[in-house]
């Protein structure tokens, strides 16, 4: 079997035990279990760029029950990834990877990349980039809802714009953009009536009770401002009805927040009833049985997509959330729960927030907390939502099932495994036989930035050491270990470095008359004659040898 894809790899990134509980961990890990169990990757295939990744990669892929056999690929082991064919990104720095593809083959392989949160000032950064930088008709970025993709054409739209009035470009063109959302374990998170028992009674939950559940990292501006939401079910509490309750499965931002969190809790108390539950506890994932309506009334663009709402519609819950984002993709209003309206301010109201982050005065949580503020959730229309959804225990079964049922369709891991493998295959096909964008030429710098600093900078020397520089030995030391001061603290890198005995052979032809470079060189393989070159240069700077 092919290894399909060498996938980009980081222990930060996609091990939960490596920082703090976020959505991309969480997404990463479940990603790479996911592949181990459907992609049918053989070799499984990783792309690091140091050893103790590559040692991460294989403890966490063996713990996730991988048996089959593992390659690791690098920048200085292409091999794997040329056998795989795709690079596979958990970011969107497409743009970098492929200035790095263009020293090599670039149909070679195919890179694909994949939005998370893209309002950071680097995911923007590598989006732009996509117009500049050498992507092909062969590279793809995955957009895990259709709001996120309108957002990413609007950037390049109107990145194209100023390359065009700058520099008058025509042709600004960025990789396919399918959209493919993110992908839940059904399996794991179906409802568990023995869970749901055990949680209720610690929780203090009767049994006609209605328990509202938000699971995930507890921000007021990286997830979802508390307060609209307990005005909400203060309302509907308002209103007659079953008690409610409020769990909070998860981890705050930080002690600050969660000291907010609990104040806030206590603000409603008289009628919603809070639990916090430690979202580092290793049953809290279980508490989604206890649940019996799934909430998240986002209101921030660091939100892209909603994994928690999926995992909700998983568990057999029906789903509270705004009509926001990728949100809008996963819950079916009226069928698998209520979307709830959201408002943001006209364009060209945030030109202010836009010009702070930009000069550095607000950093990007200011930046974002700015924007959550802004953006209203409405919170009547919640409210008439909770109040639906308690009074009828039947609407929340039949809902609860729908989105059950939906999860498995649409967003459970084999599906989305299934089009990840289908998106590969679509683009080795147009690897196959596509045109490529902007070849370079052979005489020219692959990469402007990176290029030869010898030619870069040619212009600091008196002069360069060229073929016709005829060169001679000075009789300073017969052989180069006997440089006075010594040769180890000359030699600063020794890789860039002839070994000592190739410097004595040609410190010795020297001694007897002045040889031009190109013939000291000429019997030499072209690889090799780039090193000797630069060990000549080495004798001319410690004053071995001398232009004749």
């Amino acid at each position: 079997m092919p290894a399909r894809a060498a996938l980009q790899y980081s222990h930060d990134a996609f091990d939960t035990r490596a920082g703090e509980m976020m959505g991309r961990r969480m997404a990463g890990e479940t990603f790479l279990k996911a592949w181990i169990a459907h992609a049918g990757a053989d070799p499984v295939t990783a792309w690091v760029h140091s050893r103790a990744d590559a040692s991460a990669f294989e403890t966490q892929t063996r713990e996730l029950g991988l048996t089959g056999p593992i390659a690791i690929a690098s920048r200085e082991n292409l091999a794997p990834l040329y056998e795989a064919g795709t690079l596979w990104l958990a970011d969107p720095a497409i743009g970098r990877h492929a200035w790095e593809r263009r020293w090599f083959k670039q149909d070679a392989w195919s890179i694909v990349g994949i939005t998370h949160t893209i309002s950071t000032g680097a995911a923007l950064d590598h989006l732009a980039n996509l117009l500049i930088a050498p992507v092909q008709p062969w590279d793809a970025l995955i957009c895990t809802s259709r709001a996120v993709k309108k957002t990413v054409q609007r950037l390049l739209e109107e990145q194209a714009t100023y390359l065009k009035g700058r520099l008058g470009a025509t042709a600004c063109t960025g990789p396919e953009m399918p959209v493919i959302p993110l992908g839940v374990s059904c399996d794991e998170l179906a409802p568990d009536p023995a869970a749901r028992a055990r949680w209720r009674a610690e929780l203090g939950i009767g049994p006609d009770d209605v328990a509202v559940l938000q699971f995930g990292r507890m921000s007021f501006h990286l997830k979802a401002h508390p307060q609209p939401l307990y005005l909400a079910l203060k309302m509907a509490a308002e209103r007659g009805g079953p008690r409610l309750h409020l769990i909070f499965a998860g981890q705050a931002t930080n002690s600050g927040q969660a000291d907010d969190f609990r104040r806030i809790a206590a603000a409603f108390s008289e009628t919603v009833t809070t639990h916090f539950v430690d979202g580092a506890r290793a049953d809290a994932g279980k508490v989604r049985s206890a649940a019996d309506i799934f909430v998240l009334l986002s209101d921030n663009i660091q939100e892209s997509f909603g994994l928690a709402p999926v995992e909700g519609m998983a568990a057999g819950l029906p789903v509270v959330g705004s009509d926001w984002d990728g949100l809008r993709d996963t819950i079916e209003h009226g069928v698998t729960g209520f979307l709830i309206n959201s408002l943001l301010p006209d364009a060209g109201s945030g030109a202010r927030l836009a010009i702070r982050h930009a000069l550095g005065i607000d950093d990007y949580h200011h930046f974002v907390a700015s924007v959550a503020q802004a953006t209203a959730i409405d919170v009547a229309q919640a409210a008439d939502a909770f109040t639906t959804l308690a009074a009828d225990p039947g609407l929340r079964a039949r809902m609860g099932e729908a989105g059950r049922l939906r999860a498995r369709a649409l967003f459970d891991w084999p599906r989305v495994i299934t089009a990840y493998v289908g998106l590969i295959d679509h683009l080795t096909r147009i690897r196959g036989k596509a045109a490529e964008r902007a070849p370079c030429p052979a005489e020219r710098a692959p990469q402007p930035t990176r290029m030869d600093p010898f030619t870069l900078f040619g212009a600091y020397p008196t002069a360069r050491l060229q073929g016709s520089t005829r060169l001679v030995a000075t009789g300073l030391a017969r052989r180069v270990a006997d440089l006075p001061g010594g040769i180890t603290s000359a030699i600063m890198v020794k890789r860039n470095a002839p070994p000592l005995d190739r410097l004595d052979a040609m410190l010795a032809r020297l001694s007897d008359g002045p040889v031009t470079l190109i013939d000291l060189v000429a019997d030499s393989p072209d690889a090799e004659r780039r090193v000797l070159v630069m060990g000549l240069a080495l004798l001319l700077k410690f004053g071995l040898v001398a232009r004749a």
